[in-house]
């Protein structure tokens, strides 16, 4: 099954922002390993934030919600392990 990307604006702006090789590294994992099997790639959140997945790339991680119905992996949030779970 090949999955879709998709990019929350929160995400995109993230990203934008990122040195090259932070971006280069995040790109390799989405489409090396999160388009392949996302749910294996990734860890479900506990708690109220349950229905939303993480993806671990090096001291990043990408909040993700994954949308079978759809074969959409939608990426909502981007950013440094020690900030992401703050909001």
């Amino acid at each position: 099954m090949t999955w879709k990307i998709s990019f929350e604006e929160r995400a995109n702006k993230k990203l934008s922002k990122m040195d090259k090789k932070t971006k280069q590294e995040i790109d390799k994992f989405i489409s090396e390993k999160l388009l392949v099997d996302p749910i294996r790639h990734s860890e479900q959140l506990a708690g109220p934030k349950k229905e939303f997945r993480k993806a671990r790339v090096g001291d990043y991680r990408l909040i993700i919600q994954i949308k079978h119905h759809e074969i959409i992996v939608l990426v909502l949030d981007v950013g440094n392990r020690q900030e992401i779970y703050k909001k």
